[in-house]
């Protein structure tokens, strides 16, 4: 889980970008909105220590997105995901907690995971953040539902469903 966990990377500072449909819960509709989403490309990658993660580390880099997908072809080096942006000011110096439940991972110790999770805290400056999963190593390729979660309390705010497929030729 720790190396599942580690290859997740939260970008403060991305730029601003079109709208995009999401699966937001309609009740929090109001609270984040999600950017963009999609497939997505990285600059040189800075790996930092994270204890709570699988592999004892995370990814930082800055992106740029590429194409606004829903179906993700599971392949190594690929990067999707979602940029969001917090707008109920209520939320501003709250702890929110970006999630992914996925299909299960099993590292190459042996351990197992059906969920990723992150926390930050959402900023005064109006920033969007991002929530990333790079595919680093085969292990992590699973194909099935990826659903990006943003949360606050137990509440999901905004979520994001995308599909991965291996292509076996």
């Amino acid at each position: 889980m720790r190396r599942v966990l580690g290859r997740i990377a939260l970008l403060l500072s991305v730029t601003a970008s079109a709208g995009a449909a999401a699966e937001t819960p309609a009740t929090e509709s109001r609270a984040v909105e999600i950017t963009d989403f999609g497939i997505y490309v990285a600059g040189p990658m800075t790996h930092v220590p994270a204890p709570g993660q699988l592999s004892g580390q995370r990814w930082q880099a800055e992106v740029r997105h590429v194409e606004t997908a829903e179906t993700i072809p599971g392949q190594l080096g690929r990067i999707f995901g979602i940029r969001f942006r917090v707008t109920d000011p209520r939320l501003i110096g709250q702890t929110l907690t970006a999630r992914i439940r996925h299909p299960k991972l099993t590292a190459e110790t042996g351990r197992s995971a059906t969920e990723s999770s992150f926390t930050t805290t959402a900023s005064a400056n109006g920033r969007e953040l991002g929530h990333f999963f790079a595919f680093e190593y085969t292990y992590e390729i699973a194909e099935g539902d990826w659903t990006f979660e943003v949360v606050h309390n137990g509440r999901v705010l905004a979520a994001k469903k995308f599909r991965v497929i291996v292509n076996m030729y």
